[in-house]
C-alpha cells in the first residue's frame, strides 16, 4: 500500500485533527477574545501533532514531500522541547494567547480528557500539564522518521 500525500492528509491529517480541535478548542470556556487567532494556531497545533501521530501510516508510504514534511516537523517539535524544557512550545503560544498566567494548562483534545473534565471539573481540566521527559518520544519518533527515510531511499533505488 503507498499512500499519496493528498491520500494521507485528506483521510488523516485534516479528520483527526479537526476531532480533536473541536474537542478542546469549542468547549473552552476560557477562550473569549481573540477566537480567530487563537483558534488558528490551536488548529495548527493539533495538525502537527497529528502528523507525528500518525508517521506509522506513513511508513506505508514512500512520498518524498510527506518525509521531507515530517523531518522539518519533528526537527521544530524537538527544538521546542529544548528551548521550552520538555513542554511544547506551540501549546505554551496558544496558553499564553488565552492566559498569560497559565502557559503550561492542559488539552482536552481526546475522548478520555473530555469525559475526566465532566467528570473532574474545570479545575482539573485548566489546571497546568504534568511536566513529562520527552526524551523516549523523541526518540521513538527520531527512529520512526530513520525507517520512513529508509524506506523511501529503498524504493527509490528499485524503482
Amino acid at each position: 500500500m503507498n499512500l499519496n500525500a493528498y491520500e494521507v492528509v485528506s483521510l488523516f491529517y485534516i479528520p483527526i485533527s479537526l476531532i480533536m480541535w473541536t474537542i478542546d478548542f469549542l468547549s473552552d470556556k476560557e477562550v473569549n477574545h481573540n477566537e480567530l487567532e487563537i483558534g488558528l494556531i490551536h488548529y495548527i497545533h493539533y495538525l502537527i501533532g497529528i502528523s507525528q501521530y500518525t508517521i506509522i501510516l506513513l511508513l506505508c508510504s514512500t512520498n518524498i514531500f510527506l518525509v521531507i514534511l515530517n523531518v522539518i516537523i519533528n526537527i521544530g517539535m524537538q527544538a521546542g522541547f529544548l528551548i521550552n524544557k520538555d513542554y511544547c512550545w506551540l501549546l505554551r503560544l496558544t496558553n499564553r494567547k488565552i492566559n498569560p498566567e497559565k502557559p503550561n494548562r492542559k488539552t482536552r483534545s481526546t475522548i478520555e480528557s473530555f469525559i475526566k473534565h465532566y467528570i473532574r471539573g474545570d479545575e482539573w481540566a485548566y489546571s497546568d500539564i504534568r511536566n513529562t521527559d520527552a526524551s523516549n518520544n523523541v526518540n521513538i519518533m527520531n527512529i520512526l522518521v530513520l525507517l520512513q527515510l529508509l524506506k523511501t531511499i529503498m524504493f527509490k533505488k528499485q524503482n
